[in-house]
């Protein structure tokens, strides 16, 4: 596809304040309806000709009288094959398999500089018409497929209208001088990717998965568990009134395990974990049970063990997923290109989440690691270290082609992950926007996809916890403490979710989440032992800058992230295990309930 011709039009709609300069005398870009877009071939894929026809029709006739119609419009088509089995204690609780085509609409009214987008107020539309998203139907007939674009391309734009017009009176009253322009202008992206349609046995899995699952049955401690396997195989399909289109394949498969326990004091024991990789073939049974028993075991030494009742204060040495862990929540969520939405009035503010997003935006050019450390992001990435990882994808949610982007260069923040809404830094895109869900207006953040720590000044890692026990003997401390685990985001229940949603609206995000598993090493000697009930006191962005070493060893940790809304964001880190100098860790505020009547049977 792409844009035959264009012209220039004077864009004069709202006269007032300190807008009246900007919108009055604006150029901006209205394409001839009459050729718009290439004709579609009678070959062509039903879906993308109905997307095509009805956006050439909105952008060319979508129109309220008196009121301006929209200068972007993009379709973004999720579909999608789940399939999700579910097992505990040995037997089978779900097999499912379920199919899905998602439509995504951003639709812009007023121009790149000022827009509907990066305010949130209440809305009425949106209560009474479909917007900004609906299900298409599965199969592909083209004019049922058309009427369910239109109708909600019709109530977005109706929103979007409303939006603009509380937003422009909203600067208005406030006397707002925001120069920094809404969108911005990207090359039109055009690439195919093959189709992904997965071949699996239903039945042996479900087998797999059931085993699994009794591997748990031999630890008594355990009260409850499951284990469950998702496959998730998708194709996007885009396309956008710039001219950009393109169709994106993915395919992700997972075993995720959880298990509750309760010590011997009552407090109550949640763990998690996962195992992701691309496709089926790649799951390794054998070492996942392995890697299971193993994981048991801890559990059932931290039921045995009482909660650490001291306060700890010195170094500690993050190995593993805790050095991916560490690095994802507090760089690779801070260096989001996130631009805070203006927010109509301050009781609307106390209910939009903060995550911790972009939260080193004000230190471009400024060190936040040590010299020997450098950091970048490729989404173009299949595999690091002969491990195949799950992060990456070739084009974004905003039909954008991805780029690798540096981030950090010998300690310094050079750059951010951006989609194409510009901040007061950075107003290009680089490929990395995903899409977020919002109560009132849903958006695009630039985001994580592969990750990628490396250390100029690697050590071996008995090296590392030689340097940790003499900086634990020089703070005069009888040991240091290693974490080899911090708390995931793991799928919730609904109550569970209920309970998230409102306690992150009632108390402040932690930048760095709660340790799972911690070692007490002996500074004089070589004794190691489990113990928990310890969590970070306060952590802070400087957390990276105390990092005094780093292992030689790159690990790479394939994970789901999961925001508040349930958008899931399939994130691989590659990173050293790190000597952090020092952390102070104080006993945990833990959940105790009385033990069952009666043991497990």
């Amino acid at each position: 596809m792409k844009i035959i011709n264009t012209q220039k039009n004077k864009y004069s709609t709202f006269e007032f304040g300190p807008w009246i300069l900007i919108l009055s005398g604006m150029l901006y870009s209205m394409p001839l309806c009459s050729s718009l877009f290439e004709t579609a071939n009678n070959n062509e894929d039903i879906l993308f000709r109905a997307l095509q026809d009805e956006l050439k029709r909105s952008i060319c006739e979508l129109q309220l009288p008196k009121q301006e119609r929209p200068y972007y419009i993009a379709y973004r088509v999720l579909d999608l094959k789940e399939v999700e089995i579910k097992a505990s204690g040995g037997g089978l609780i779900a097999s499912n398999e379920e199919r899905s085509r998602e439509l995504f609409v951003d639709l812009r009214v007023g121009s790149y500089q000022l827009d509907n987008s990066n305010f949130i107020c209440p809305t009425f539309t949106s209560r009474i018409i479909e917007s900004d998203r609906i299900q298409l139907p599965l199969e592909d007939e083209y004019l049922a497929l058309r009427r369910a674009i239109w109708l909600v391309t019709d109530g977005t734009y109706k929103k979007a209208l409303e939006v603009l017009a509380k937003k422009i009176a909203y600067f208005q009253n406030k006397q707002v001088n925001d120069t920094i322009p809404d969108f911005i202008k990207v090359k039109p992206c055009s690439l195919f990717e093959p189709i992904v349609h997965p071949v699996f046995d239903r039945s042996d899995l479900n087998k797999k998965i059931t085993a699994l699952s009794a591997v748990l049955n031999r630890y008594r401690e355990i009260k409850e568990s499951f284990v469950r396997f998702k496959l998730k195989s998708g194709n996007q399909y885009f396309i956008d009134s710039d001219g950009a289109k393109s169709v994106r394949g993915e395919l992700i498969t997972g075993i995720e395990v959880r298990a509750k326990a309760q010590a011997q004091n009552g407090t109550l024991i949640d763990d998690f974990i996962e195992f992701y990789s691309q496709g089926i073939d790649d799951l390794n049974f054998v070492k996942i049970t392995e890697a299971i028993n193993a994981w048991a075991e801890t559990l059932t030494l931290k039921v045995n063990t009482r909660p650490e009742e001291e306060s700890y204060s010195g170094p500690v040495l993050f190995l593993g997923p805790a050095a991916c862990e560490l690095f994802f929540q507090v760089l690779g969520k801070g260096v989001s290109g996130v631009r805070n939405a203006v927010i109509e009035s301050e009781m609307l503010e106390r209910s939009v989440s903060k995550e911790n997003l972009g939260l080193f935006s004000n230190r471009l050019g400024r060190r936040i690691l040590p010299e020997f450390i450098s950091v970048f992001d490729d989404p173009n990435l299949k595999g690091y270290n002969d491990i195949k990882t799950i992060g990456g994808f070739s084009v974004d949610e905003q039909g954008v082609k991805s780029e690798k982007v540096e981030l950090v260069k010998d300690g310094k923040l050079i750059n951010f992950l951006m989609c194409r809404t510009p901040t007061n830094k950075i107003r290009t895109s680089n490929g990395h926007a995903r899409y977020w869900s919002e109560i009132y207006v849903p958006r695009y953040i630039g985001f994580v996809s592969n990750l990628i720590i490396k250390s100029q000044k690697p050590v071996k890692e008995e090296e590392l916890i030689k340097k940790l026990k003499e900086v634990a003997r020089e703070y005069g401390n009888e040991y240091a403490l290693i974490i080899t685990r911090l708390q995931p985001t793991f799928p919730r229940t609904e109550y569970e979710q209920y309970q998230r949603f409102y306690q992150m609206r009632t108390k402040s995000i932690p930048i760095l989440s709660s340790p799972v598993n911690i070692y007490k090493v002996d500074v004089h000697s070589d004794k190691i032992e489990l113990i928990h009930g310890l969590d970070f006191a306060q952590v802070s962005l400087g957390i990276l800058k105390d990092i005094i070493a780093t292992g030689d060893r790159e690990y790479v940790y394939n994970f789901i992230y999961r925001n508040e809304y349930g958008d899931e964001f399939p994130v691989s880190i590659a990173a050293p295990a790190v000597l952090v100098e020092d952390i102070e860790l104080v006993p945990k505020k833990e959940k105790i309930e009385k033990p069952a009547t009666v043991p497990r049977p």
